[in-house]
C-alpha cells in the first residue's frame, strides 16, 4: 500500500478498499466496511434505524441530468434504500470556497428543497464552513441520512447465496459519461445524460413484496458495476458469473468509451441498483421493476456460483471468459 494519499484512494476502487481495510478498519468499527448504511442496534424492536453519510464533490456542479444537490440528496437516499430502509431525515454539511457567488448557493439550496420534497424526507440539521480562496474548489456538500427498516429484513452484502440471481435496474455508465462530456476541456459532444435519480419508489415496494428473498442491494456509484460485483463476491465468499451481452449499456456509451479504451463496467452510475435475490422470485421481481419508469431497462445479468471463490467472471459477448476486476482507481476525479 502506498505511503501517501492519492486521488485514487478516494475513487471507490481497489485502493479505496485497501485504505478501508488497512487503515480505517484497524481503528474504527469493522462492520461498517462494505455496506451502504449502518444498521443501528436497538435489539428487540420491530423496526431498526439505519444511518449513512457521504461527501459529494462533482465538477461541473451543474451537468446534463442533474447537479451537485440532486446528486447528494439522491445518493444518500439510495444508500438507505439499499438496506431496505425508508429514508426519513437528512443533515447537510456545506464546505464553500471564499468568493463563490451567493446566487449559486441559493440555486443549490433550491435544488435540495425540490429533491427532499420529491423523496418526502426532512432536512433537520446542517453546518456551513467557508475555506479561504484557493483552498477549495467551489462547493462540496456532505449529507448524512437516517432511515427506518423492519428488523426482520436481512439485506446485506454478506447474505448472498449460491444460485442467487443478480438484477441491474437499468443501463450502466450513464453518469460517468455525462460528467466526462460536460467538462469544458473534453472535445466530444453527445446527448448522454446522467442517470441521477431517487430509487425509493422503485425499490421499497419490491422489498415490501419479496421481504427476505432479496438478499443484497447496492447502488453502483464510484468504481461502477465491477466494484459492487467484486465487493459482493468478496463479502459473501462466492463467485459471480456475469453475461456481458445481458448487461444493459446504451449504444452511444459504447460508441464513446470504445475509442477511449474505457470500460463501461468501471464507469460511475447514480440511479441504478444491483440486486441479489433468490432465483425463485427473480423473474417476478424483474417484471415488477420493469413496470416502473426507472426500472424499464432492468435485466438479469448473472448468477452466484461456487467456481472461483471471491472472484467475478465475465462471460464475454464473443464467447470467452475473463475475470472482471475491481478498478484500481477511477477514470475521472470529482465525479460524484
Amino acid at each position: 500500500m502506498s505511503n501517501i494519499i492519492t486521488l485514487a484512494h478516494g475513487a471507490g476502487g481497489r485502493l479505496t478498499s485497501e485504505l478501508i481495510e488497512n487503515v480505517f478498519s484497524i481503528y474504527l468499527e469493522k462492520p461498517l466496511k462494505f455496506d451502504d448504511a449502518a444498521v443501528l442496534d436497538f435489539s428487540g424492536r420491530e423496526n431498526e434505524l439505519t444511518f449513512c453519510t457521504d461527501v459529494h464533490l462533482v465538477k461541473p456542479i451543474f451537468f446534463p441530468g442533474g447537479n451537485l444537490s440532486l446528486l447528494a440528496i439522491y445518493g444518500t437516499i439510495n444508500d438507505l434504500v439499499a438496506m431496505g430502509s425508508k429514508p426519513l431525515y437528512l443533515t447537510l454539511g456545506w464546505i464553500i470556497e471564499e468568493g463563490v457567488e451567493i446566487s449559486l448557493i441559493k440555486e443549490l439550496a433550491n435544488e435540495i428543497k425540490k429533491a427532499s420534497d420529491e423523496c418526502n424526507v426532512k432536512v433537520v440539521a446542517g453546518d456551513t464552513k467557508v475555506v479561504p480562496k484557493g483552498q477549495g474548489d467551489g462547493v462540496y456538500l456532505s449529507v448524512s441520512g437516517v432511515g427506518q427498516k423492519k428488523s426482520t429484513l436481512s439485506i446485506n452484502s454478506r447474505n448472498i447465496k449460491e444460485n442467487d440471481v443478480f438484477i441491474i435496474t437499468g443501463t450502466i455508465a450513464d453518469h460517468g459519461c455525462a460528467i466526462m462530456l460536460a467538462r469544458e476541456d473534453f472535445p466530444l459532444k453527445s446527448n448522454i445524460k446522467s442517470d441521477c435519480a431517487c430509487l425509493d419508489k422503485l425499490i421499497l415496494p419490491a422489498v415490501e413484496r419479496f421481504q427476505n428473498e432479496i438478499h443484497a442491494m447496492r447502488d453502483p456509484t464510484r468504481g461502477g458495476l465491477s466494484t459492487v460485483l467484486n465487493e459482493f463476491a468478496s463479502s459473501s465468499n462466492i463467485c459471480i458469473e456475469v453475461d456481458e451481452a445481458k448487461v444493459p449499456i446504451k449504444d452511444e456509451i459504447y460508441g464513446l468509451l470504445d475509442p477511449l479504451g474505457l470500460d463501461p463496467f468501471t464507469m460511475t452510475c447514480e440511479g441504478k441498483m444491483l440486486i441479489a435475490c433468490s432465483p425463485d422470485i427473480a423473474e417476478e421481481l424483474l417484471n415488477m421493476l420493469k413496470s416502473h419508469p426507472l426500472g424499464k431497462d432492468a435485466a438479469i445479468i448473472g448468477t452466484a456460483t461456487n467456481k472461483v471463490s471471491r472472484r467475478v467472471i465475465l462471460n464475454t459477448k464473443i464467447g470467452g471468459k475473463r475475470f472482471l476486476d475491481m478498478p484500481i482507481g477511477e477514470n475521472l476525479p470529482r465525479i460524484c
